[in-house]
């Protein structure tokens, strides 16, 4: 999950249940896609990232934080 970009997008006042929509209409896709890409499901591509921090973040956000993979940092043990 991209939680950084999630908490994000709440401190700049999107309610916790319209991030999906948000990032939705950010980019130009479904709300279930946009779902997917919050959850690491599927990607976000380069252009959606640099969308999403430049309209929501004026582009002062680092990308590796905004969109770093919680599951991919802490692997779990085998």
């Amino acid at each position: 999950m991209t939680a950084n970009l999630v908490a994000e997008l709440i401190k700049k006042g999107v309610p916790a249940q319209s991030v999906s929509k948000a990032v939705a209409g950010t980019i130009g896709v479904t709300e279930r896609t946009a779902r997917n890409k919050i959850n690491c499901i599927t990607g976000f591509t380069v252009p959606e990232a640099v969308k999403i921090n430049e309209e929501w973040f004026d582009g002062e956000q680092k990308l590796d934080y905004l969109f770093e993979d919680i599951k991919a940092a802490n692997p779990q043990p085998v």
